[in-house]
């Protein structure tokens, strides 16, 4: 993995001193591939992973979890599960050991909770 400092290192040489990407390769020691992504990106790409986090937690409820959002998709948008009544079923119906953040985290990812709720607050254009 490249650092930042090396990234720039690599565009400058490329784009000012007008070095090919074989001969910035050679001088640096970096494989061609390397250098043509240094090149391809302005800002250097940030850590990915390479497959997804395991979640020892709620992969074994996942697929009841999923059932439950697939019905309340159906149902009125008052009768729809939050993040924490799918905990308290969980916990109560399934013996669910995890956390109720680990819920509505997938409950968020499924796009049915939003991360905050906008307040009167956040509305009004006069003051109080």
């Amino acid at each position: 993995m490249l650092t930042v400092d090396e990234h720039d290192l690599i565009r400058r040489k490329h784009l000012v001193d007008e070095m090919s990407q074989r001969a910035i390769s050679r001088e640096l020691g970096y494989a061609r591939n390397t250098v043509a992504k240094a090149i391809a990106n302005p800002i250097p790409p940030g850590y990915r992973l390479s497959k997804p986090r395991p979640k020892p937690a709620i992969d074994p409820v996942k697929h009841i979890v999923d059932a439950w959002i697939e019905q309340d998709k159906h149902g009125r948008p008052k009768q729809r599960h939050t993040g924490q009544r799918i905990y308290e079923r969980l916990r109560d119906e399934h013996n669910f050991k995890g956390s109720a953040i680990r819920c509505q985290l997938n409950t968020r990812a499924a796009g049915i909770s939003p991360a905050r709720k906008p307040s009167c607050a956040d509305h009004q254009d006069h003051p109080v």
